[in-house]
Parts: C-alpha cells; structure tokens; sequence
C-alpha cells in the first residue's frame, strides 16, 4: 500500500513537471509570436500610412513665393514709371496730337500702350543676352542710359520758346500725319519707352539673372506683370490727357512740363551717379 502511495505521488510530480514545462513553452512562444507580430505591423503601418507635412508649410511657400513676386514687380514697377512718367509724358502727347480727334486721341492711347507693352517685354527679356553678346557693362549701360534721361529732361526744361512758337505756327507735317505712323515713332519710342527707360529695363533683367527654374519663372512672370502694370498707366494717363489739359490750363500745363522735365533731370543723374559709383568701387577696393 505504501508502495502503491508512493508511485501515485512520483506520477502526479511527473505530471505536474510536464504540465509545468508545457505552460512555459506556450507562454515564450506566445510571447515571441506578439513581439514578432509588433514588430512586422510597425514598419508596414508606417508604410502605408501618408506623411503629413507640418501645418502651415505649403501656406508658408505660397506666400513667401507671392511675396518675392510682389517685391520684384513693386521694384521694376516704381522704377519704370518714374522714369516714363505717364502724366508728364500725357501732357506732351497733348501738346502734340492737338490737332487730332477725340476718337484719333483715344486710339493713338491704345496704341502707344500696346507699344510700349512690346518694347519693355523685349528689353526685360532680351537685354541682359544682348549686352552679353556686345560685351557692354551694367555700369557703361547705366552712365549712358540716365545721360540720355538727362539731356532729354535739359531739353525739355527750355523748349519753352518753341512751344509759344508752336503755337502761332500751323500743324506741322507730324501733327496731321496718320495715327499709324505716329504710334511707335516718335509717340513710343523715344518719347515714352525712351533710352533711359530701355537701359533701365535691361538692368532690371540683368541684376535679376538666374540659372534656377523657379527663378526663371519668376521672373518671368514679374517682368510681364511690370510691362502689363506700366502700359496700363500709359494708356489711362494718354487717354486723359485731354480732361488734365483742360483742367489745368496753359499756365498748370507750363508748370507741370517743367516739374516733370526737373524730375526728369535728376532721374537721370541719379542714374549716371549710380554708374560711375558702381564702376569705381572695385577700382577704389584694390588700392
């Protein structure tokens, strides 16, 4: 009998050892099988689930893109107007089609403005490779560009006798020729989209050069919105020039041309004066 206890107990130790193992075993392979499922999901969630780039990123590009677009056209914009000068440049193409037709005025306007609209696209797009082909300086471009601008404000500040000359005198053959002739020359070129407004519409595009395709792009669309915005102001400036004649008279006409020929003047030393100073700095920095 005591044999008999024995050997009941020995068995049920086995069993117990047996069962014992057997929990260890299905506790560590369970144990593994959650940690290798853990780490398969992670890096497969990951995949599968799409980045979301920090809030406020593609605002913040937009923007800032929009705003280097604002400052490159406020930039060339105030730049070309104030050396076109609508309103002066209004009252002179009065002076000079006062012979025509309220309809002539207003489509000669048009035209001018479409003009005007070609050759600042050609000098911003087309003038830095053009002085790269004749191997002209930004410098030599500046010194000769506001000398013209300069003498052109000289002239205009004492031609007071002969627009009293013109006056008494009949239509010349420019006043009743046909508006076709008289859009682009002299009406454009030189008298609104001038040398000195040529000179600083390539230096615009020169100082702005770039290999960069967003760069490219723009300024492409900066020098086109500038060209758009000035031709614009050319067209509504000419357009009424009579309504300004007739409201300021001959004597606010008189002192209006001669304010803006002054400005003029000064325009184009300020840019001479720019020229020379950009060419004497690396001269000046070697001694």
């Amino acid at each position: 009998m005591t044999r008999g206890i024995g050997l009941g107990m020995r068995r049920t130790a086995m069993g117990l050892n047996y069962l014992t193992r057997t929990a260890a075993f299905l506790y560590r392979h369970d144990h593994n099988a959650q940690s290798l499922s853990r780490k398969e999901k992670r890096p497969l969630v990951a995949a599968n689930t799409p980045r979301k780039p920090p809030i406020g990123i593609g605002a913040m590009t937009a923007s800032a893109v929009f705003g280097d677009l604002f400052a490159a056209w406020l930039f060339g914009f105030s730049a070309l107007i104030s050396i076109i000068n609508p309103p002066a440049g209004a009252l002179i193409f009065h002076g000079m089609t006062r012979w025509l037709t309220e309809q002539e005025r207003a489509r000669l306007a048009r035209s001018i403005a479409i003009n005007s609209f070609i050759v600042l696209l050609g000098a911003l797009f087309l003038g830095a490779p053009i002085l790269g082909f004749f191997g002209i300086s930004l410098e030599a471009l500046r010194i000769a560009g506001g000398l013209t601008v300069a003498v052109a404000g000289w002239q205009m500040l004492n031609e007071e006798d002969d627009n009293q000359r013109r006056e008494s005198q009949a239509p010349a053959a420019l006043d009743t020729a046909p508006v076709e002739r008289m859009s682009f020359f002299p009406l454009t070129l030189p008298l609104t989209t001038g040398p000195g407004t040529i000179a600083a519409s390539i230096a615009l595009s020169a100082e702005r050069r770039s290999s960069e395709i967003s760069d490219i792009v723009l300024n492409a669309l900066a020098f086109t919105l500038m060209a758009a915005t000035v031709a614009l102001t050319v067209w509504v400036a000419y357009a009424n020039a009579a309504a300004v004649a007739r409201r300021l008279g001959p004597t606010g006409m008189l002192i209006a041309a001669k304010l803006a020929a002054f400005v003029l003047l000064c325009i184009g030393a300020q840019i001479m004066l720019t020229g020379v100073v950009d060419a004497l700095t690396p001269i000046l920095a070697k001694r």
